[in-house]
């Protein structure tokens, strides 16, 4: 049996961390295809991904599966050679897939360039999207028909003879990062085709039910529902009934990506996961809105959460730590792109181990659930047919050569994946300590990613913030402080108060009746909501309903102060918390006063700890964003730790009993050129290296074990002992030397 619940991979229900590297099969030649893989597997790697782009297995009249055309298109053979070296695997079979493919992957004959019959997808100026060319619209019926035929080939060929547990599929991914690599953009980028329009006419028509009520509402006078039309720019506002189109749009767009992924996912006839990879939101005002609102993952049904990353370098820009961290928030479930390769394609830094370590580092301490080596291994065997203009060799970075010769970055790898091959399952039993929950209200965004707020401001009403001048100040206080949190959908559910004791969100003028019976029941059932800026007053139609303000407020208009209501209580503000630095303050007292101090965790690093259940085990994660090596102090509960680190650098620290036990640290920044020694106390136990290093640690029957960063699969052991102390000393031949001091 092998299932996925709250974004973990469970195999015969015991919990997986996924440790996963892509491997492009159809970039390479067959010859290359068992020792690559058999190299990946020494680098404790347990799952291989791959895409299985439809391009290159359609030509002419012919799918081919089994190197009839071509050798590397037997993927039959290569699921095979995954199956024998024990090795998992993770299909991605589209449709489109992007992987710097020549039109995403997709086959030439389902672009509109090609069949006129074909609806293009449109922007809001009316303009046909391309990648290479032009972009076939994804309601269009003749193209729906094409993908079922090629999903339902992939699952016949491939999954089904294949599927866990009499082959190694153990997952599957359709689309990507989005529909075409796009879940990130603006709100009038797509989709304006002509079947799109009809589908949210008829999504318009399931949500109002009739004409007349849709007239009603939005205060026109149109005979049917065929008459809609989308808003496609920003034009001046009079009343309320006019932004209501605008957030019909919106709210169009979370369906239509919703309905897409569900439906295509339909065609597959497998009961095995299916994990989403979405990419990050945009670097631009109003994108955290663009990408909250499109992405309500809750209505993603048989689809589980997962991320990938190119988003820029997550240690030396802040805005892609925030974005990053966004990822990792919204969902749980693993990275299943990080990129580990690409360094003249992307950001040149990407060459230096140090930087996708740390990012590695940072997105399991925020909660994924495993990791993917994009890729883990170069190539330079593809023919013009899958792509036509990327350099070779593609990566131009990876772990792996496209010669299979094993890169620095590779023993760096090793190390990592080995803490987690160990202690994987442990970390996926264990749980960060999140004592605040930010509060998501879709509406919110759908108004926030139009940028309307001196409209609303106009009409009388409260500005309404989301993602801007909301969730992105309040993620800043809380990694300042060291405090953890959770994102929830408050639409879709109540809210436990035992997992969400402090539930934060920034309030606006309007709110459907139900999510406010959902946020009374909290508060309620002895939750604190900490909400600022506004009490909605009207529903999702702008209708009157102060079901929340009856409640809570006694009906009165709210002043500042502490409302007690059943077990819980409301902390509210008027003055948006997260508008300005110096409403910042006030957030941080109400914290310090009503949060306990076994929260807090006092750090001059990053840090997320996460504490098993049942065992006195904690994993310490530390992320060293100064710009000289330095000493960082890490204080929890009775424990105290100190390790020093180069510039901007990572490392992972198990603790047990509160005693070091295990770790991961990277001890060189080839970017910085900056080295350092491994160090790490607890006070009571020391690690310490001769030199500097990226280490893996921990003690068997009090013994260390160790591994570095370097050819040499083992060290050498020698013990000495002076005044009563054992020091093991470790020597690599002609590389280094290691001592601990227990």
């Amino acid at each position: 049996m092998i299932r996925m619940e709250n974004g973990i991979l469970y195999v015969q229900e015991k919990p997986q961390f996924l440790l996963t590297a892509d491997y492009p099969y159809y970039r390479d030649s067959v010859e290359n295809w068992a020792d690559r893989l058999e190299r990946l597997k020494r680098c404790h790697i347990n799952v291989i991904s791959f895409y299985v782009p439809w391009r290159h297995h359609h030509v002419g009249d012919i799918i081919d599966f089994e190197g009839v055309l071509s050798p590397n298109k037997n993927v039959k053979l290569f699921i095979k050679l995954c199956r024998e070296k024990g090795l998992s695997v993770l299909l991605k079979p589209g449709p489109f897939v992007h992987a710097e493919t020549d039109f995403g992957g997709l086959p030439d004959f389902v672009s509109p360039e090609y069949n006129e019959s074909i609806d293009p997808m449109l922007n809001a100026s009316g303009e046909q999207r391309k990648w290479h060319k032009v972009l076939p619209s994804p309601t269009d019926p003749q193209y729906n028909k094409w993908i079922q035929e090629w999903f339902e080939l992939v699952d016949r060929e491939l999954i089904q003879p294949n599927q866990y547990p009499q082959g190694p599929i153990i997952a599957l991914q359709i689309l990507n990062e989005g529909i075409y690599s796009d879940a990130q953009h603006v709100v009038t980028d797509y989709d304006y085709s002509v079947t799109s329009i009809k589908m949210y006419q008829q999504f318009l028509e399931e949500k109002y039910e009739t004409i007349a009520e849709y007239n009603r509402l939005h205060g026109t006078k149109l005979k049917s529902f065929f008459n809609v039309l989308p808003v496609s720019e920003m034009k001046s506002i009079s009343n309320l009934a006019e932004v209501l189109l605008y957030k019909d749009w919106a709210e169009y767009q979370s369906y239509y990506m919703s309905y897409l992924y569900s439906h295509w996912g339909n065609f597959i006839k497998s009961d095995l996961p299916y994990i989403l990879n979405l990419n990050p939101p945009h670097d631009r005002e109003q994108g955290y809105d663009d990408w909250l609102n499109r992405l309500e993952i809750e209505k993603f049904t048989n689809q589980n959460y997962g991320f990938t990353n190119w988003i820029g370098v997550v240690s030396h820009d802040t805005s892609a730590f925030n974005r990053y961290l966004l990822l990792t928030k919204r969902g749980r479930g693993p990275n299943l792109e990080e990129n580990w390769g690409f360094s003249k394609l992307y950001d040149s830094r990407y060459k230096y181990t140090a930087i996708p370590f740390f990012q590695t580092i940072m997105a399991v301490a925020a909660g994924a659930t495993g990791y993917n080596i994009y890729t883990g291994v170069a190539t330079d065997q593809w023919d013009d047919n899958i792509d036509t203009l990327q350099q070779k060799p593609y990566p131009d970075c990876s772990p792996i050569t496209e010669q299979g010769e094993l890169t620095d970055k590779y023993f760096s790898l090793k190390l990592l994946n080995r803490f987690f091959l160990d202690f994987g399952s442990e970390l996926m039993e264990s749980a960060s300590s999140a004592p605040l929950t930010w509060g998501i209200y879709n509406g919110y965004s759908q108004l926030g990613c139009w940028g309307l707020e001196s409209e609303i401001k106009s009409l009388g009403k409260k500005s309404v913030y989301a993602g801007r001048n909301g969730f992105d100040h309040f993620q800043n206080i809380a990694r300042q402080y060291n405090i953890d949190y959770s994102m929830v959908n408050i639409a879709e559910s109540d809210v436990p108060v035992d997992k969400h004791p402090m539930l934060v969100l920034v309030g606006g003028f309007f709110m459907d009746e139900k999510t406010q019976r959902n946020l009374v029941r909290y508060v309620k059932s002895g939750g604190i909501l900490n909400l600022t800026h506004d009490v909605p007053a009207l529903n999702e139609n702008f209708e009157p309903c102060t079901y929340l303000r009856e409640e809570i407020f006694g009906g009165l208009e709210p002043t500042d102060g502490e409302y007690l209501y059943g077990k819980g209580k409301v902390l509210y503000t008027s003055d948006n918390l997260f508008a300005a630095a110096e409403a910042s303050k006030k957030f941080i007292s109400l914290l310090e006063e009503h949060l306990p101090a076994s929260f807090l965790i006092r750090s001059d690093a990053q840090v997320w700890i996460h504490s098993h259940p049942h065992k006195n085990v904690q994993f310490v994660f530390v992320l060293g964003l100064d710009d000289q090596v330095k000493n960082y102090n890490i204080q929890y509960l009775q424990t105290s730790i100190q390790v020093r680190l180069p510039v901007k650098s990572s490392c992972i620290i198990r603790m047990e009993n509160g005693l070091i036990s295990a770790g991961v640290i990277k001890g060189i920044h080839e970017l910085e050129q900056s080295a350092e020694a491994p160090y790490i106390s607890d006070g009571k136990q020391m690690l310490k290296a001769e030199q500097a290093c990226d280490l893996f640690f921990r003690f068997e029957g009090g013994i260390p074990i160790f591994e570095a960063a370097s050819p040499d699969d083992e060290l050498i052991l020698n013990w000495t002992e002076e005044n009563g102390r054992k020091t093991a000393h470790y020597v690599v031949p002609n590389r280094l030397f290691l001592s601990l001091k227990v």
